[in-house]
């Protein structure tokens, strides 16, 4: 599917980047005259995509060891020690064991004014209930280019769970 929509010289936006499995694809489809902007806030998989970037060398991707969300600040970040693809911004139910870490929080809307980041033609969303959050973030982005496209991974109950 990805291969399909994505071209040479796009910039895309990988929100919850988890240790790399669509970040390196998407660097290597758009190339080197693209961009990737990937956001792992989770520290220990942030450490593994960075690993892997490094190791093959890849230059277009920007690596942020952060959350995106609604708002700018500190929040608290949920690791599972089950499965760390499934950490999110809200609690487990108990029978999960989980560490906390306070991360960075940025909106999008905010990184992409800092970075002069001008246009975005596509945006993965896997933030494990934390959607709205993010597409709140990136409003300003969203009523000014709306021809780029979305994709959003969700489940009805981490929804519900992060209210």
């Amino acid at each position: 599917w990805f291969r399909e929509r994505l071209r040479p010289g796009m910039t895309v936006v990988d929100m919850g980047a988890n240790v790399g499995f669509y970040t390196i694809p998407f660097a290597e489809i758009v190339g080197a005259s693209g961009a990737v902007h990937a956001f792992e806030p989770d520290p220990f998989c942030h450490s593994i995509l960075r690993d892997r970037v490094r190791k093959r060398a890849i230059q277009n991707v920007r690596l942020e060891a952060a959350a995106v969300g609604a708002a700018e600040g500190t929040v608290t970040l949920y690791c599972s020690r089950r499965d760390r693809a499934e950490n999110r911004m809200h609690p487990f139910e108990r029978a999960v064991a989980v560490e906390t870490v306070d991360v960075r929080l940025l909106t999008l809307d905010g990184y992409c004014r800092e970075r002069a980041v001008g246009h975005i033609d596509a945006v993965k969303i896997d933030v494990e209930g934390y959607e709205v959050s993010a597409l709140t973030g990136m409003r300003g982005i969203l009523a000014a280019d709306p021809h780029g496209w979305l994709w959003i991974e969700f489940a009805p109950d981490q929804l519900t769970g992060a209210g």
